[in-house]
């Protein structure tokens, strides 16, 4: 890692970050099976390019994120519809 886009580790974009870490973990906070890890990832991913003030891989954490919250979401959906979730265990 590089210091790539630096503009994104000022003050404004630290607070967007913590808004989206903040829905990541909420997210990670749902007792659904296998919906806690991308969102992890993606608070770990950001966090190591604020660490390094390397913005692409910021973007990329929030990306990971993003993708994680779509499939929670998705899972919540199809068990508001009513639709069985396959057991793991």
């Amino acid at each position: 890692m590089q210091p790539r886009m630096t503009y994104i580790s000022v003050q404004t974009w630290e607070r967007i970050i913590g808004i989206f870490s903040f829905v990541f973990a909420l997210s990670i906070a749902l007792p659904l099976p296998l919906t806690n890890f991308a969102p992890g990832w993606g608070i770990l991913v950001m966090s190591l390019g604020l660490l390094n003030r390397d913005g692409v891989t910021i973007l990329i954490g929030m990306i990971i994120g993003t993708i994680g919250i779509g499939l929670t979401m998705i899972i919540l959906v199809m068990l508001w519809m009513g639709i069985t979730m396959p057991s793991f265990y």
